[in-house]
């Protein structure tokens, strides 16, 4: 809660999944599945993380993945997010604990909660309902010149989310659709 405004929340997709803020690592999506024996979105989401630290404006929480028969290295990651008045932050730190160099991508879901649905949500001032219907994503990179820059996403009658990514190649908004009906109760950042 931010202001007492829910910020972030797990929601039914129209899909009939569950979606929740998660992180998607060692692999972001399919990379890796037949070489590694790695899970779709990798085994990141699937797991119960520890919480190391909190505060009233801040949680840490922890998990370790022990290596796989293919992919030979454990990896040590953290998630830390900060709620405060003037900003909702995400970091994410993964660490390859063992001798084998393996590939890490990272790939992390915000599901922001959208109370009065996600149409005339604002991109760096630009109105992205019409991207996101005619292909259920718009990339940050397409609104700024990179993923790198700082970029804001108003979404209507809740808070502005101010986006900042290092080291990202891109940054995406994102809804499901069944049926020509679109999910409305979160905008979806990846």
């Amino acid at each position: 809660m931010l202001d007492d405004k829910k910020i972030l929340g797990t929601f039914s997709r129209i899909d009939g999944k569950t979606g929740a803020t998660h992180i998607c690592t060692p692999n972001f999506a399919g990379e890796g599945m037949e070489i590694y024996g790695l899970p779709f979105h990798g085994p990141a989401r699937n797991v119960e993380w520890q919480v190391a630290r909190e505060s009233e404006n801040m949680f840490e929480i922890n998990v370790r993945l022990e290596a796989l028969e293919k992919y030979k290295s454990a990896l040590e990651e953290k998630q830390i997010f900060v709620i405060s008045e003037k900003e909702f932050s995400h970091e994410v730190h993964v660490k390859n604990v063992d001798k084998f160099a393996v590939p890490v991508n990272i790939g992390i879901h915000n599901y922001f909660h959208t109370p009065n649905g996600w149409k005339t949500t604002k991109l760096n001032g630009q109105n992205i309902d019409e991207q996101i219907m005619r292909n259920l994503s718009v990339k940050v990179a397409d609104i700024a010149d990179s993923a790198e820059k700082i970029s804001t996403l108003e979404i209507p009658r809740a808070k502005s989310v101010i986006i900042k990514t290092q080291g990202a190649a891109d940054f995406v908004t994102w809804t499901g659709v069944k049926d020509g009906n679109y999910d409305d109760k979160y905008a979806r950042l990846s």
